[in-house]
């Protein structure tokens, strides 16, 4: 099972339902290569007693290591902003969904939602770009 959490921009947007999918993994794995990170990891770990892995790119993407730990254990891949805007964890989910292996979603928070806040119209806002830091 492979539970991908949006973690939402700032600590303390995490969903109460993301909480508790992260409480019932076995492993917990986390990237911030496509986003800022701007979650406190440690006390997200306090929060819910689990270890919280920090993936690399390389990890991530090349290395499979969420759906290698998806294919025997329940677990949860925590994502800055909401979990299926960038496309590097959508292609995860489809990968994991060609494989069997089951999938849930749990949103957040993203930088696309937050645009709002401008004034400006989020489907007039124009073509998304995600900047990763290697």
């Amino acid at each position: 099972m492979l539970k991908l959490v949006g973690l939402g921009l700032e600590d303390g947007e995490v969903t109460s339902k993301g909480l508790e999918a992260i409480k019932s993994s076995e492993k917990v794995f986390a990237e911030f290569y496509t986003n800022t990170e701007t979650v406190d990891l440690k006390s997200l770990e306090e929060k819910t007693g689990k270890s919280i892995e920090k993936l690399s790119r390389e990890e991530v993407e090349r290395k499979d290591k969420v759906l290698e730990s998806a294919r025997e254990h329940e677990t949860a891949f925590l994502i800055s902003g909401d979990p299926i805007t960038a496309t590097t964890h959508y292609d995860i989910k489809h990968r994991a969904e060609k494989e069997d292996i089951e999938t849930e979603v749990i949103h957040a928070p993203s930088i696309l939602t937050s645009v709002a806040e401008t004034g400006l119209n989020v489907y007039k806002f124009g073509r998304v770009v995600t900047l990763p830091e290697d």
